[in-house]
């Protein structure tokens, strides 16, 4: 009984080996890698970069700044940090934003800013230049278009407006709040 116990434990390991090798051999097992075009990785970046972008005509359209940016290939966006987009319109106004940070959409034709977003009006003539301050502005580049459903703050001369919600057409200057607009108001 002791060989035969000894014969059946040795049938029982080789089954097993035999069964960890099937196993091994027929199962395909995850190597952990992602395939790169899956993955959202950045396939390069720009330090303190400056562009402008042209208009079909010649002239400048735009003009954006940042301290850091990085592109990603799988989405085609791009994430800045302390970026500046100016944009000057047909009557002379420059329209400045800033923000903490952005993501462009669509080669650069919509962005999303984040984080102390500032959009100033400046104009030749200073009393009538306005600031506008929110966390949160989409902004539709070729359109020059804003928007926003998170609280403004628009300062001018003599005026102050908070309101929730606002869209900004910079190429008429027409700026629309959304709800909740209280105002202040001091002549001269």
């Amino acid at each position: 009984m002791n060989k035969f116990y000894y014969l059946l434990v040795l049938i029982v390991v080789l089954a097993i080996a035999l069964i960890s090798r099937w196993l091994l051999t027929t199962v395909e097992t995850p190597t952990g890698r992602v395939a790169p075009e899956a993955r959202h990785d950045p396939d390069y970046y720009l330090e303190n970069f400056k562009i402008t972008v042209y208009q079909p005509n010649g002239a400048p359209a735009y003009h954006l700044n940042a301290e850091h940016m990085n592109h990603y290939p799988d989405d085609d966006t791009m994430t800045m940090r302390k970026l500046q987009l100016d944009y000057s319109d047909e009557k002379n106004q420059t329209w400045v934003t800033t923000a903490d940070a952005g993501t462009a959409y669509e080669n650069i034709e919509v962005m999303q800013l984040n984080g102390n977003v500032r959009i100033v009006r400046q104009t030749p003539q200073p009393d009538q230049e306005i600031t506008i301050t929110t966390d949160a502005l989409r902004f539709d580049v070729p359109n020059k278009f804003a928007s926003t459903e998170a609280r403004v703050k628009i300062v001018g001369k003599n005026s102050s407006i908070v309101a929730k919600g606002m869209e900004v057409d910079m190429v008429s200057g027409q700026l629309t709040l959304m709800s909740e607009a209280r105002g202040h108001y001091v002549p001269d």
